[in-house]
């Protein structure tokens, strides 16, 4: 994994959306193996429960109606990742009017696993009912705010009581601005400053690419968007303690003609 890391900096003079592509499926190894791991905890959770269903048929139990009901949210939770695999695979340029507030709740549902039951983050999801819609990639959209929200995982690993903010609201410029923050260990200046670069990692080889923020920074500029880290003043402005990281992007709204 390192000889590839090394052969992907020497193209990162090349023109970006080389790059991006050349992104994709270097995260593509990374994001197959993070999809494997998922899936393996409701399989293993499916697969108990449609024991307990067999027995409780068996036993002519009354507790089949609520496993039953368990199996089929464990199938739909394994349908989520299978989809989420397959769009990351196969990256689209189908620009649209997309439907700000369906994307968001398909990546926040897609996470929904990791995020609770798994890892135990706290999720503040500050999302209104109705937002603009933006023209966009739906695809590239959904990938930003996963990247973003992988991220936030990865920061808040280690830490007690974790927590990851996603908020998001409409501006009065014809522009909608998204934020995720998280209250791990932070960034430093010198990071800070890095951020968006290609292969910049703080991880190491073995646990990232260096590439997820390069992407999300290549999608906000392909629509003319801005990116930026929050500063402290700006973090204690969300109203979630402790705070330490946080990632702003906006994007210009807009319709088909």
């Amino acid at each position: 994994m390192s000889n590839f890391f090394q052969i992907l900096k020497q193209l990162s003079e090349e023109d970006n959306d080389r790059l991006l592509k050349v992104a994709r499926f270097a995260e593509l190894g990374i994001n197959a193996s993070a999809v494997i791991h998922e899936l393996r905890q409701p399989m293993t959770a499916l697969s108990m429960t449609l024991q307990m269903i067999q027995e409780g048929i068996a036993n002519k139990s009354e507790d089949v109606g609520s496993n039953l009901a368990e199996a089929m949210k464990l199938a739909s939770r394994t349908e989520q990742l299978i989809n989420r695999a397959r769009d990351f695979m196969n990256p689209t340029t189908n620009v649209t009017e997309v439907d700000l507030v369906e994307s968001i709740t398909r990546v926040l549902s897609a996470y929904q696993w990791q995020l609770g039951k798994h890892s135990c983050i706290q999720l503040k999801a500050h999302v209104p009912e109705h937002l603009p819609h933006i023209v966009a990639d739906q695809t590239q959209i959904e990938q930003m705010l996963a990247n973003l929200i992988v991220n936030s995982m990865d920061a808040v690993r280690n830490v007690g009581h974790p927590v990851i903010l996603v908020e998001v609201h409409s501006q009065t410029d014809n522009a909608v601005e998204f934020v995720v923050a998280d209250n791990g260990h932070g960034m430093s200046e010198e990071v800070q400053k890095k951020a968006f670069e290609p292969f910049f990692s703080t991880k190491g080889d073995a646990q990232g690419t260096g590439l997820g923020l390069f992407i999300v920074a290549q999608i906000v500029a392909r629509y003319e968007g801005k990116i930026r880290v929050l500063d402290e003043n700006e973090l204690r402005l969300l109203q979630v303690p402790n705070l330490k990281t946080g990632i702003a992007l906006i994007l210009p709204t807009g319709v088909i003609n």
